[in-house]
Order: structure tokens, then sequence, then C-alpha cells
């Protein structure tokens, strides 16, 4: 909806055929998403420094809530031990 409201804003353009309905996987269609699946899924990139060996090691899938595995731990934490004190 709201990528369609600036479409109409901005350019008075009426709103693609999509826009709104929240099918952006189809958008590649069913052959692409055959071809990646016979080719053993996306290839990624060498990683090119460190850190993005790092952070690729550690991310979860975007199913699981994309954040950084460890990260989890320290959620809630105001919920289950208080609000920290405010050393400032």
């Amino acid at each position: 909806f709201h990528a369609a409201l600036f479409l109409l804003l901005a350019f008075g353009a009426p709103p693609p055929a999509w826009a709104g309905k929240g099918k952006a996987k189809d958008l590649y269609g069913q052959a692409r998403r055959a071809e990646l699946q016979n080719a053993g899924g996306y290839r990624f990139p060498e990683h090119q420094t460190p850190w993005q060996e790092i952070q690729r090691s550690m991310v979860d899938q975007l199913s699981a809530g994309m954040v950084l595995k460890p990260a989890v731990a320290y959620q809630r934490v105001a919920a289950r031990n208080g609000v920290p004190r405010n050393n400032h």
C-alpha cells in the first residue's frame, strides 16, 4: 500500500499490479526458483575481509529473525533482570 501511495503522490502514476499485494517472491517467478534449486542454491561470494566472515558465520537466516545468534541471549534483559543502572 505504501509503495502504491508513494508512486501516486510522487509521479501521479497508477500503482503497478504487484504493489500492495505482498507478493514479492513472485517477481522472479518459478523458473528462477527452480534454476537456483537445481544449481544448489545461491552461490555466495568469497569473504573479502575477516569481518565479513565473522558476520556471515554469526547471522541467522531471515526466517529466524536475521539477528546475530549470540545477541538473542540479550533480548528482553530488562524484563528478566530489571532495568540496568544508569552509570553516566
